[in-house]
């Protein structure tokens, strides 16, 4: 596997649809979507930095995408990710870089509003926001 980027995402782990679905995504090793967002994983392909936003909080952990699309079940869609930050195990203590520090870091403003949030990182931004996001956590 290249240590080269392919782009970078910031992706929101879908906190509103279950608060600890991302505990999930961290032991499976998986990037997942899920209801009636779950379209959005389409959009992410293998090679690419996936950074995880959680919700009211910022980015928790980073990941390189290493499978295509998966349908699990009508409601799940997923690839599979190898993690590159330390995976939060505790679901009442996960650390995280919070997203206006994020939007300080990248000079850009983040929609917080959007499972899919864009614009996309370039190779170059999002090696750098990982070193940032491991510095941070």
């Amino acid at each position: 596997m290249s240590n080269q980027a392919g782009k970078g995402v910031i992706f929101d782990t879908g906190r509103s649809y279950d608060e600890y679905a991302i505990l999930d995504m961290f032991a499976q090793n998986r990037l997942i979507g899920y209801g009636s967002a779950k379209h959005y994983v389409r959009y992410i392909h293998s090679g690419d930095l996936v950074f995880f936003s959680y919700k009211w909080c910022g980015l928790v952990a980073a990941a390189r995408v290493t499978s295509p699309l998966y349908q699990a079940e009508d409601q799940i869609w997923y690839r599979e990710v190898t993690f590159l930050t330390k995976k939060p195990t505790v679901r009442d203590h996960i650390p995280f870089m919070p997203q206006d520090k994020v939007a300080t870091f990248l000079g850009i403003r983040l929609y917080s509003g959007r499972i899919k949030k864009v614009p996309y990182l370039n190779a170059t931004e999002a090696m750098g926001l990982l070193a940032e996001l491991e510095h941070y956590l």
